[in-house]
């Protein structure tokens, strides 16, 4: 990966107001047999090794399939305001990260205060050295499976070191994407299991190109309400 980045404190810096969306319970896995064609064996494994161009044009396939509205032009800029499937907004994560928690110690982790082997697949439970299958460990209070390790997430985001500093000056911020493409770099959230704990943590950013192939790296889609 090109970076573990910096840390975020939404609640800290603003008041963050975000549209309603659907997120996926699950990273993408191979389980959908209409867009991959997985070894039986890894049917219920996530997908792996996807770069961030690769994600968005699952994403848009899987919009033009349901006849939704694509969410990423041929240039692959974002609009989130269309009805399609999309990478999640790094805002929109670490919304369902928290998981309706409040509170800087409570929300430490997806996973809550603490972070421990039955609760995450990270470098530090070595019961799981590689990827393990995706609903493997306890969802977070939305539902929502392995927010915390296992393989990072693409977002829809260019990665900005100050973006949010900047972005919040005024107080308020409605649906926050950082569209602009300075640095060329993507972010991902969530770590994975070659990760410690702290890469782990709610407020964690990394960045990597958008063609980085890794197998610690995947995806999961969110679309609007």
């Amino acid at each position: 990966l090109s970076g573990d980045g910096d840390t975020l404190k939404f609640k800290e810096k603003a008041c963050l107001y975000l549209d309603s969306h659907f997120i996926s319970a699950v990273k993408v896995g191979g389980s959908d047999t209409l867009v991959f064609t997985p070894v039986d064996a890894k049917r219920n494994y996530p997908v792996f090794g996807i770069s961030w161009t690769g994600a968005a044009m699952v994403c848009n396939y899987k919009s033009r399939r349901d006849g939704l509205t694509l969410c990423y032009d041929d240039s692959f800029v974002v609009n989130i305001t269309n009805t399609g499937y999309r990478l999640p907004t790094e805002a929109e994560w670490e919304y369902v990260a928290r998981g309706k928690r409040q509170g800087e110690v409570e929300t430490l982790y997806p996973t809550g205060p603490i972070l421990g082997a039955t609760m995450a697949n990270y470098t530090w439970d070595l019961s799981h050295p590689t990827v393990v299958r995706v609903g493997f460990f306890l969802a977070n209070p939305f539902g929502v499976y392995d927010l915390a390790g296992n393989i990072w997430e693409w977002c829809s985001d260019y990665y900005g070191a100050q973006y949010y500093d900047s972005l919040f000056s005024s107080g308020t911020a409605d649906n926050p994407v950082n569209i602009a493409s300075a640095s060329g770099l993507r972010v991902m959230r969530g770590g994975s299991y070659l990760d410690n704990a702290e890469l782990l943590q709610t407020t964690r950013r990394a960045y990597s190109v958008p063609g980085t192939l890794s197998p610690a790296v995947g995806f999961r889609m969110v679309r609007r309400k």
